[in-house]
């Protein structure tokens, strides 16, 4: 087994402290971005009927929200996991985006 160089030592701890930093800026980014309700928005399973901004959503809708417009709404009207999202996504369900009237949700 060989041992490594000094400079190897440097370069490793010099990338080790270059991935943290970029996680930690990263993490600091999810989190002002939640804060936000997520500057670039959200598809959400709708959970209860709610109306925004003139429109009305109903239960089990995906509704895709930009941040300001997810962060005006209740947490407990939607849901934003991914989890929930793709469920619903499986059984055929379409995504409305915020903004763009259809039949469905006029």
């Amino acid at each position: 087994m060989s041992q490594l160089t000094p400079q190897q030592i440097a370069d490793q701890q010099e990338a080790q402290a270059a991935q943290a930093e970029a996680k930690a800026q990263a993490d600091a980014q999810a989190a002002a971005d939640e804060k936000a309700g997520g500057k670039k928005g959200a598809t959400v399973r709708v959970l209860r009927t709610v109306p925004v901004e003139g429109t009305i959503y109903r239960a089990d809708q995906l509704v895709k929200f930009s941040g300001p417009v997810l962060a005006a709404i209740s947490a407990d009207a939607y849901d934003k996991t991914k989890a929930a999202v793709d469920f619903r996504k499986g059984e055929g369900a379409e995504v409305i985006e915020h903004g763009k009237q259809t039949d469905d949700n006029e």
